[in-house]
């Protein structure tokens, strides 16, 4: 049991007769002392599901505040802008009918003056207006994303302290460079699927790469193997297995499976299979193709012993391993960090926990309360119980249409007469009870301090066009002309208006990002500081939008390990090549340009390797400057500057077609100079 500075240890372990083969059977008693198929403090789950469910309920109503806030910022920007275009149409009209004089007039000059100003002023207020949108927008997403975040937490916090009931789980070992990654991953029966990263202290004979020699000294079996020199044929000889290794160990309560191979490398090597109710054992020679020895073949009699023996020890080594963290979890097939609403699994959560508390509930001895208890052996056993108000407090801060949720566990107060219990054993002592211990559950959502964000990259503000003059017509701006030879007002022109007031429609997504900046380091923590939410509006792909979510939020959260092994399958799967090339390149972007490795790890180099073949296909069409920009930054963390040069030299030529005097001419020229100086 745990004992630390969040959980306290539960129940105490209280010594009274009770049976030893019982002891045997289970490990928890219901509170009758009948046998029960738990396996696990059922009591001790309950508690803290029931404080994880009461905290992602407070974090879903968080949610619709974000959304409900998202739209009444939208509103209220649509309504103050309807407010500038009738102000600016009152002026421009004042302007327009006020006595001028002639043409040549200071009356007449003034008002041109003016028309100026208005015009320029109008666009300079919508621009700003969307900046400000963006901006609000922008900080809800973030509180939104550190809502959902938490609510990840708090579920990480619940299963790598508990097993939940009736769920599968499946634990994995892979050898990779000399360690093993070991993975737990489990199914439940309500929709909730989910993969934790195992470890295990040093003393683990799997904290390192595991020769058999290390647990089984000249273990030897009989194999087929090819031999003669010249007429080949397969026999059966005996074969050491004390210099192969532990490649792969599958274990899923049912079956068990490793893979052993030669120390020397290739895929020479034995794979076995032990279904654990029969403990009967397959094995499989594997060999280089064309192989005849390679196959399923027959143990020996003699041999089953000792490989059971081995299987065993390598079980319990893997059985050995903790959890340390949860790495993803999905509800339903969606990730559950993306989840629309908690609600659904809240509800599938309670109503896998009710039919098992309904169980405890009816065995418990006492009304109002719900008790088990554990035989330990050598007649010792402890019992522990809580209240069921206890319980109902937990959920009392939620809104009544919430509370209904937990109604299935039937926890309100009872009044019905319990049976009474069968008579003790003579031999049986009155136990001592204890209560469960209470919990400290999570503070709820956006209470919890957070770090503050880097205000987001924007593109600068272009300056709005001068215009001598603006038409009006009913109080609504026209379009930008100058006037007359003679004077007079110019002729309306409604397509024109249109082209000034479409201005003042707010879109669903900011400005477009700026000219791709020079790469600059990323922060220690992963945080990134021009990489937004909002920003992924423009990709109208529900799909390929969704996975780009899930990698921001990982990215925003310092979840690097996690974001661009995501990126690596976007882009190595067969979807992501029938995109709109637009919505590839913001993809792309949002790894290469917005997103900035701290370190060239693995799973980056992964990533970026997939993405330079996009980027190839992207500049051999139809290429853009920005195209080879990326591929010019792509092989820069590649550490490959002969390439990158070349992408960059590329891009600097069509910019130059372009525009000679962008900015991004400068950032290329910049690039190619910083390669030559360090080569």
């Amino acid at each position: 049991m745990r004992n630390d500075e969040t959980w306290v240890e539960l129940g105490v372990r209280i010594e009274v007769p009770c049976d030893p083969e019982a002891a045997l059977v289970t490990n928890f008693l219901y509170g009758d002392s009948t046998a029960s198929p738990l396996t696990s403090n059922f009591l001790e789950f309950l508690r803290d599901a029931v404080d994880f469910t009461v905290f992602v309920l407070q974090a879903d109503e968080r949610i619709k505040q974000c959304h409900e806030r998202v739209k009444a910022r939208k509103a209220e920007a649509n309504q103050e802008l309807a407010r500038l275009e009738r102000f600016v149409g009152t002026v421009a009209k004042a302007i327009e009918t006020a006595e001028k004089g002639a043409a040549t007039s200071p009356a007449s000059r003034c008002a041109g003056r003016l028309n100026e100003l208005v015009v320029s002023t109008h666009k300079a207020s919508i621009e700003a207006a969307k900046v400000d949108l963006a901006a609000d927008l922008e900080r809800i997403d973030a509180d939104e994303a550190a809502t959902r975040q938490e609510s990840f937490d708090a579920l990480a916090s619940m299963i790598t302290r508990h097993d939940l009931h009736g769920a599968s789980a499946v634990t994995r070992l892979v050898l990779d460079g000399g360690r093993y990654v070991a993975s737990l991953s489990c199914q439940a029966s309500f929709g909730l699927e989910w993969v934790c990263e195992l470890g295990a202290d040093d003393a683990n004979v799997f904290a390192s790469a595991l020769r058999i020699d290390r647990i089984a000294p000249q273990l030897e079996i009989r194999a087929p193997q090819v031999s003669g020199w010249i007429t080949k044929e397969v026999k059966v000889r005996p074969q050491k297995l004390e210099r192969f290794l532990v490649r792969k160990l599958s274990n899923d309560g049912t079956t068990l499976s490793f893979e052993l191979r030669a120390e020397s490398g290739g895929e020479n090597g034995f794979d076995f299979e032990i279904e654990l109710s029969t403990m009967r054992l397959t094995a499989v020679r594997v060999g280089p193709q064309g192989d005849a020895a390679n196959g399923p073949f027959e143990i020996h009699g003699d041999d089953l012993a000792a490989l059971l023996d081995l299987s065993d020890k390598l079980a319990r080594a893997a059985a050995a391993f903790e959890k340390r963290r949860l790495l993803n979890a999905t509800f339903a097939g969606t990730d559950f960090q993306a989840l629309p609403t908690f609600i659904p699994f809240v509800e599938r959560l309670v109503g896998m926990m009710a039919p098992v508390l309904h169980v405890i509930s009816e065995r418990s001895l006492t009304q109002n309360e719900l008790v088990l208890r554990r035989a330990l052996g050598n007649d010792r056993r402890e019992e522990i119980f809580v209240a069921k108000g206890t319980l109902r407090e937990k959920y009392d801060v939620l809104a009544p249409a919430l509370r209904t949720i937990f109604k299935p566990l039937r926890l309100e107060p009872e009044t019905r007469a319990k049976t009474p219990p069968p008579p003790a054993p003579t031999n049986e002592a009155t136990p001592m009870r204890a209560e469960l211990p209470a919990s400290k559950p999570p503070p709820p959502p956006g209470t919890q301090p957070r770090p503050v964000p880097i205000p987001p990259l924007r593109a600068p503000r272009a300056s709005a066009p001068s215009f001598s003059s603006i038409e009006v017509k009913d109080g609504q701006p026209l379009a930008e002309s100058k006037p007359n030879a003679n004077g007079t007002p110019p002729a309306t022109n409604a397509k024109a208006r249109e082209s000034v007031t479409s201005e003042a429609k707010i879109a669903a997504s900011p400005a477009p990002p700026p000219a791709v900046p020079a790469p600059k380091p990323a922060p220690a923590n992963g945080a990134s500081g021009g990489l937004s939410l909002s920003s992924l509006a423009a990709v109208k792909n529900e799909a390929l939008a969704a996975a780009l979510k899930k990698i921001t939020m990982l990215y925003k959260n310092g979840r690097l390990d996690d974001a661009y092994p995501e990126f690596s399958r976007l882009f190595t799967g067969p979807k992501f090549a029938t995109f709109a090339v637009d919505e590839r390149r913001h993809a792309l972007e949002l790894m290469l340009v917005r997103m900035k490795p701290a370190r060239s790890t693995p799973e980056v180099l992964e990533a970026y390797r997939a993405a330079v073949t996009h980027l190839k296909g992207l500049s051999s069409g139809r290429p853009e400057a920005r195209d080879h920009e990326m591929l010019g930054l792509a092989f820069s963390v590649l550490e490959d500057p002969k390439s990158a040069r070349s992408a960059f030299e590329k891009a600097l030529e069509l910019e130059r077609a372009r525009d000679a005097k962008s900015e991004r001419c400068e950032v290329l020229a910049k690039r190619i100079e910083e390669i030559a100086e360090a080569r």
